[in-house]
């Protein structure tokens, strides 16, 4: 009998502090991505969009979180495939270090990638993106947290937290 895991993202056990360092890593801004993704929310608004998650059991396998974390790891580092993010994932170290317990093959991401249909892809745009561009900055993502800016009104799609413009 064939028992397979979940595979989530956690939270990192760093604490990050921005200091005047001549010392580095080559992957030590992978750990400040990955806070910057917690402080705005990223890996709990990804387990809320519908239809992202197309695994018939999701007990087990790669959640959505854990394979948009890895492969934005990857990117965020040079990578440009999925070849490139299996070649991070197989890096126990980093992942650890990122809060994922082990990482994805080419063809796990191809599957995932391939399940994905136009309503999850409106569904992380609307998610993520319904926010804009305007004279005086960048549009919040909470209206609950900030300000909204002149012209914009509440989203009313039921459940969402971003803005539209208005006119």
């Amino acid at each position: 009998m064939d028992i397979m895991a979940r595979f989530d993202k956690k939270k990192s056990g760093f604490h990050i502090e921005l200091t005047d360092s001549k010392e580095s890593s080559a992957h030590g801004g992978q750990l400040l991505i990955d806070a910057l993704c917690q402080r705005y929310g990223l890996w709990e608004k990804l387990e809320g969009i519908p239809g992202l998650d197309v695994r018939t059991r999701t007990s087990v396998g790669f959640s959505p979180r854990a394979l948009v974390a890895q492969l934005l790891f990857c990117l965020t580092s040079g990578g440009s495939s999925l070849a490139d993010a299996e070649r991070m994932g197989q890096d126990m170290v980093l992942m650890g270090m990122l809060g994922l317990s082990k990482g994805a093959d080419q063809s796990t991401f191809g599957e995932w990638l391939r399940g994905q249909s136009k309503q999850s892809v409106d569904n992380v745009g609307h998610a993520f993106f319904n926010q804009h561009f305007q004279t005086g900055g960048f549009h919040a993502f909470d209206h609950r947290r900030a300000h909204p800016s002149p012209g914009c009104r509440p989203c009313q799609r039921s459940g969402c937290i971003g803005a539209r413009a208005t006119g």
